[in-house]
């Protein structure tokens, strides 16, 4: 199965609602969960971008 990009875009979505913003109990499972999250976002923010470039053809702004 592929996915759209909007469909690909909620799985990131999910997955960062997943992980919830509960901290980790060791310094090392917090980073880890930290790291994660912050991934997650950029993933999505980068996705979004592509989109939107995608949408708007080039010159118009």
């Amino acid at each position: 199965m592929r996915l759209t990009d909007e469909e690909a875009h909620q799985r990131l979505v999910a997955a960062r609602e997943a992980l919830g913003d509960d901290a980790g109990e060791s310094v090392h499972a917090n980073a880890a969960l930290e790291a994660a999250r912050r991934a997650l976002v950029m993933f999505q923010l980068a996705l979004v971008a592509a989109m939107e470039k995608v949408r708007t053809p080039e010159g118009e702004r």
